[in-house]
């Protein structure tokens, strides 16, 4: 994925199914699964309005084969975002969910500080920032940049 730039063959995939802690999500006797599948943040050089169909599809038969038997034909309604629509719904540069790789040892320590080096009074809160990405670094940034805004006022 990272160095082809092609979806994974054999990605991870996050599945929540929220519909069990939350009953309006989904209409009565059914779920609402929720699959969040890492892609390339690239809109340049995939086609993703062509390409994601059949990936969505593809994901379909690798859970189904490993963990859901007869997931397809229980599917009432499905859609998917690819990172075209990232880019081009949410203006984020390559469809990148994340923002920047972050992937290795090196990208990790390039993060920007939650501070601003120019700006006073500016901090940077959020999964491309330090201490980095997933919702507890991200609360955890957004503590650590209250912290030091009250100590700057």
């Amino acid at each position: 994925m990272f160095r082809e730039h092609r979806p994974a063959q054999n990605p991870t995939i996050y599945l929540c199914l929220n519909s069990r802690t939350d009953p309006d999500s989904a209409p009565p006797e059914h779920d609402n699964y929720f699959l969040l599948v890492n892609a390339p943040a690239d809109t340049a050089n995939i086609n993703w309005a062509k390409e994601s169909p059949g990936y969505a599809d593809r994901i379909i038969r690798i859970l189904e084969k490993k963990f859901l038997p007869g997931l397809e034909s229980k599917i009432v309604h499905k859609e998917w975002i690819s990172p075209a629509d990232f880019e081009s719904r949410d203006g984020v540069v390559g469809g990148s969910l994340y923002g920047w790789a972050s992937h290795g040892m090196i990208p990790s320590f390039l993060r920007p500080p939650i501070r601003s080096k120019l700006l006073p009074n500016l901090y940077f809160v959020g999964g491309t920032t330090h201490p980095g990405g997933g919702l507890p670094l991200v609360l955890l940034s957004a503590e650590i940049a209250v912290r030091l805004a009250n100590r700057s006022s």
